[in-house]
């Protein structure tokens, strides 16, 4: 003798579980996405940042905070993979800079190991 109400729970079941499902993947897709440095030689740019003069790195980062504000531009910190960097962005690139956006950014190290951005675009 079959119950009457297994199909019932059979038919709530399934949807409850798809929907828990699709939530769950939406969630750790926000919350692991990792920061990928994509080539930018991190440790070798903390040992020693004038050895990666003239050099110019693609890479994903996330904005950490606002360090400081100049006539040229402002001065940010990024939160990469392995680290943090402070860069510094001209005030001929434009755009909002706010905390925990996440941008892929071209920079150039200058003379003195400082990383100015050239370009930046939005993830």
């Amino acid at each position: 003798m079959k119950n009457k109400y297994t199909p019932i729970l059979v038919a709530l079941i399934i949807p409850l579980l798809a929907v828990v499902s699709a939530l769950f993947v939406v969630y750790m897709k926000k919350t692991t996405m990792p920061l990928d440095n994509n080539g930018f030689p991190y440790e070798l740019y903390i040992q020693n940042p004038t050895s990666c003069f003239g050099n110019i790195y693609d890479f994903d980062a996330q904005i950490d905070s606002q360090l400081a504000i100049l006539d040229e531009g402002v001065v940010i910190s990024l939160v990469l993979k392995d680290g943090r960097l402070a860069v510094f962005i001209p005030s001929t690139i434009s755009g909002n800079i706010f905390p925990k956006q996440r941008y892929n950014f071209s920079a150039k190290v200058g003379k003195n190991g400082e990383l100015e951005i050239k370009k930046m675009q939005k993830l």
